[in-house]
């Protein structure tokens, strides 16, 4: 939904930035390595030469807090990761009027620790909607195969409505014979009782160690 957003209004910015996995970044390169990725993008400047978060605040703040930005923050799971103009000041003071943040996160406290002006919650996807994902991903085609009806609509129930389960549940049963598709179900029944990561797990459980790996 964000990148949907973000694709049909970025053209009305100055300057735009679309962060994906700020959580990794922010784990493999610290907060400079979330700066970088801010400066490379909204900027186009490449090979940056800084050596420290303070720098790079430095960098963020001079380029950007008269500029009209859209930034898009993704998968942020740690308030720290939003500090990366200064510890203290308003991330919406550290960019120019008519700017627009949008920070995604699981995690809604950080979003109103933020003072974030309005919290938007992800609902789970229609029933429609959940059977067209799902058979983008295990038919490759927009409706259920013949022989496998049944069996789709329980996989679907044990889903939720969760658009990555679908996905990753479709794509572990793309390519795999009725049997397959009992035996991955009979998994999913055991687990019936346990949360969507779970049931997520089933499907890794299943892939070879290159494809897990990956």
């Amino acid at each position: 939904l964000a990148f949907s957003l973000y694709e049909r209004i970025y053209h009305q910015y100055d300057r735009r930035c679309f962060i994906d996995d700020v959580s990794k970044i922010y784990r493999d390169s610290g907060l400079l390595g979330v700066q970088k990725q801010l400066i490379s993008q909204s900027l186009n400047v490449k090979n940056l030469e800084i050596c420290n978060a303070i720098d790079g605040t430095y960098w963020v703040w001079t380029r950007l807090h008269n500029a009209r930005t859209l930034l898009v923050l993704d998968n942020v799971d740690q308030g720290e990761q939003l500090k990366m103009f200064t510890a203290n000041r308003d991330i919406r003071g550290c960019v120019g009027e008519g700017s627009r943040v949008v920070i995604i996160s699981r995690d809604e406290h950080i979003l109103k620790t933020h003072g974030v002006d309005d919290v938007y919650q992800v609902q789970l996807l229609s029933w429609e909607n959940a059977v067209q994902l799902f058979c983008r991903n295990a038919f490759k085609v927009n409706y259920i195969l013949d022989d496998y009806e049944e069996l789709a609509r329980e996989v679907l129930s044990h889903a939720q409505g969760h658009p990555l389960a679908i996905e990753i549940i479709g794509s572990s049963l793309f390519g795999r014979n009725v049997s397959q598709w009992r035996s991955a179900l009979s998994k999913l029944r055991y687990n019936k009782d346990r949360n969507i990561m779970d049931v997520l797990r089933i499907s890794f459980d299943q892939l070879k160690e290159e494809e897990k790996e990956i």
